[in-house]
């Protein structure tokens, strides 16, 4: 067994032995391999270094800088450049964004420069306003400065004609006077008093045309009556002052038109009334011009006043047409008046659809042009103006012969609350042959009226006020029409509302009249409806 492990023992020294070289060999095979490993290793390193670099070299470039660039100009933009872009490269993330950013700062320009528009179109608009509260400060003042001269013009036109009139009848009253005096006296306040309610007129048409409180009553009418009227009535003041007044027609006119004659004839007179005021010497024409349209529509009728007066000047001109307004203070001074008239007149024109125009230089005369719709005329007949005019009978129906205020065998019936104007009224028309029964209340006029009819003894007119006790003027009206009286009944009133008017009219009353009305007007009102009453009858 000793000598067996001896063997095993030497055997097991072999085997070291031969482990050992096969190790040394082994190691020196693995040395040789960890040698090139490393140089491997090496050239791996080296590479991975390059890879590296390539990466962030690439990186840098495609990713990198152009985010930082696109940093920068967002910056700018911040900062207020709106010109700054950024770069755009490639189809990648970072070139689609700064295409976004792009487009954003493109949207942000384009908001600023609507934003700067209406900034810019605001401003404009401010400074466009403030010249115009300017000029309205600026028109206001020399409004205020004119309503000043104007109310001390108007205390002037009204106390001085009001002097005369309570002058005039303290002195009829209180003192013995000859008879030619006394008629001098009483001219004098007929005088004074007519120019009294022609001021008191003027201020409350413009007050009812600032108010917008007038309408138009638009008819048709012949319009060479009218115009003969108008030329009538200013014939005898030209005559006093030696000038002469025509009127001249440029074509023929239809033998109707269509507006409102009332206004029309205001208008004309205020118009021609001017024209005589200021001219000293030599004369004043009314032109008359009809204006057809070539498509068949609304024609035009022009009225030229054209006179060898004062004339005005480009400055006067320029207000010519405001209210309280005559061009300059010694005009008013000189001339007087409301200086309302051309205001008014322009305005009716308006409220008519039609304008008015002037044409004048200082030392030379004035011409004043209306022009105005009158319908259409096509289909319509004509007629030759200048034979109307000298046909008294044709073109003037309301100025009758010297039987027309013959009211003798003509009953009316006159309700009037106020005993001074119930009085009046009776006295003109007993002066001019009429018989006339009075009450002070609609409800007694009604009863009356009613009553006559029942025991045929009709009254030819009934004439009646509006505002009166117990039953006002309208309510009677309606009581006697809702009875079947078939009477001719008239209104008389102190209004100056047209709507009253109107309201009178659908009542059933044949006319209107405003109170105070001249005698020679409320005569030829009478005379006009006492005669279609005894026609009817007929």
């Amino acid at each position: 067994s000793d000598g067996a492990g001896e063997v095993w023992l030497a055997r097991i020294e072999r085997l070291e032995n031969g482990w050992s070289a096969i190790g040394l060999q082994r190691e020196d095979e693995v040395l040789a391999g960890v040698r090139v490993f490393r140089r491997w290793e090496v050239l791996f390193a080296l590479l991975g270094g390059m890879a590296a670099a390539g990466l962030t070299w690439f990186t840098a470039s495609r990713m990198v800088r152009p985010i930082e660039r696109l940093t920068e100009a967002a910056d700018g933009v911040a900062g207020g450049d709106m010109e700054r872009r950024a770069e755009e490269s490639g189809d990648d993330e970072v070139g689609r964004l700064a295409r976004s950013f792009n487009g954003m700062v493109e949207a942000l320009q384009s908001g600023y420069r609507t934003i700067e528009a209406k900034v810019e179109r605001r401003t404009q608009a401010l400074q466009l306003r403030n010249a115009e509260l300017q000029a309205s400060r600026q028109a206001a003042e020399a409004q205020a400065g004119s309503k000043d001269e104007f109310l001390a013009n108007m205390s002037h036109e009204v106390r001085t004609p009001l002097t005369a009139i309570v002058g005039y009848a303290e002195l009829l009253v209180d003192v013995e006077m000859e008879e030619a005096e006394r008629t001098k006296a009483l001219q004098s306040i007929q005088e004074n008093g007519q120019h009294l309610l022609g001021v008191i007129n003027d201020i409350l048409d413009l007050a009812k045309l600032d108010a917008r409180k007038m309408e138009a009553d638009v008819s048709e009418f012949p319009p060479v009556p009218l115009i003969n009227d108008v030329v009538t009535l200013m014939r005898s003041k030209a005559l006093d002052k030696g000038l002469k007044i025509d009127v001249a027609f440029e074509n023929e006119l239809p033998e109707l038109i269509r507006t409102d004659p009332s206004r029309l004839r205001q208008i004309l007179l205020n118009l021609v009334g001017n024209a005589v005021k200021y001219t000293h010497q030599g004369w004043v024409r009314l032109t008359v011009r009809l204006i057809e349209s070539s498509d068949a529509q609304e024609a035009l009728l022009r009225f030229d006043v054209t006179d060898t007066g004062i004339g005005i000047t480009p400055e006067q001109q320029e207000k010519l047409f405001q209210p309280f307004s005559q061009g300059e203070a010694s005009t008013a001074n000189q001339y007087g008046g409301s200086g309302l008239g051309l205001a008014i007149s322009l305005r009716l024109a308006q409220l008519l659809g039609g304008d008015i125009g002037v044409e004048s230089a200082l030392g030379e005369g004035s011409t004043f042009s209306l022009v105005l719709g009158i319908g259409q005329v096509r289909g319509r007949r004509m007629m030759n103006p200048e034979l109307l005019m000298h046909d008294s009978i044709a073109a003037v129906p309301f100025l009758e012969d010297s039987h027309a205020h013959d009211l003798i065998g003509i009953r009316v019936l006159l309700a009037d609350d106020r005993l001074a104007s119930r009085d009046l009224v009776r006295k003109m028309l007993e002066a001019a042959g009429a018989r006339v029964d009075t009450t002070n209340n609609g409800r007694k006029a009604s009863h009356l009226a009613f009553e006559a009819f029942e025991q045929r003894r009709m009254y030819d007119l009934v004439l009646l006020d509006v505002r009166m006790p117990e039953m006002d003027g309208v309510s009677a009206i309606r009581r006697l029409r809702e009875l079947g009286y078939p009477g001719v009944i008239v209104i008389l009133t102190a209004s100056v509302d047209d709507s009253s008017r109107q309201e009178c009219l659908d009542a059933g009353a044949n006319d209107f009249g405003r109170k105070p009305m001249e005698r020679e007007k409320l005569i030829r009102m009478m005379t006009r409806w006492a005669t279609h009453a005894r026609r009817k009858v007929a």
